[in-house]
């Protein structure tokens, strides 16, 4: 009796109530409880919209630029981010933590996607920055760990991939200046 049809089909983890009954006599039947667990974890897959390397982005006016140290407030997560994923990976609609994360994990790195044998996925986003040896000149490398739980949560069977973000020192080649332009003083 798990409430979601009478197909015996057992949607999840948890104990659940059986009932057998023998078909020549209705009123011959036994009943127990079973428990089901879920022993594997999510597993990470590799998919387009989620690079492991990054380096910049694809912006609308100036198309591909680096990552410059300018950007990092933006790109650096603050605490945690988290999404959900049906176990099929596919993203659940409307389940980002925040507008930032949307935004974020769509249009500027790309997000991990999970798989799992039970239910959907709980997705935790979290940064470490390495500002380098001297954080005036060295490139910034923030490592972007995503930790996936199923709904069965258990602490052990979490899966968990990284994103290296490169975030470099600008140069005189970052510069964009607009196009020139002809106004008239009449």
């Amino acid at each position: 009796e798990d409430g979601v049809g009478a197909d015996n089909v057992i949607q999840g983890c948890g104990t659940y109530k059986y009932t057998v009954t023998d078909n020549n006599d209705p009123n011959n039947s036994c009943w127990g409880y079973i428990t089901a667990e879920d022993k594997q974890a999510p597993v990470c897959y590799p998919w387009e919209g989620f690079p492991t390397t990054i380096s910049g982005w694809d912006t609308k006016n100036y198309g591909f630029q680096e990552f410059v140290c300018t950007d990092i407030d933006k790109l650096l997560i603050e605490g945690e981010l988290s999404y959900k994923l049906e176990a099929d990976g596919d993203l659940i609609e409307g389940s980002f933590s925040s507008k930032y994360a949307k935004w974020m994990l769509t249009k500027v790195t790309g997000y991990a996607k999970f798989t799992d044998n039970c239910g959907d996925i709980h997705v935790t986003v979290s940064d470490a920055v390495d500002y380098g040896y001297d954080p005036n000149c060295d490139d910034v490398v923030i490592t972007r760990t995503f930790t996936a739980v199923d709904e069965c949560g258990a602490p052990h069977e979490t899966a968990i991939c990284t994103q290296t973000i490169y975030v470099t020192k600008p140069t005189l080649e970052d510069v964009y200046c607009p196009k020139d332009v002809e106004l008239s003083c009449e």
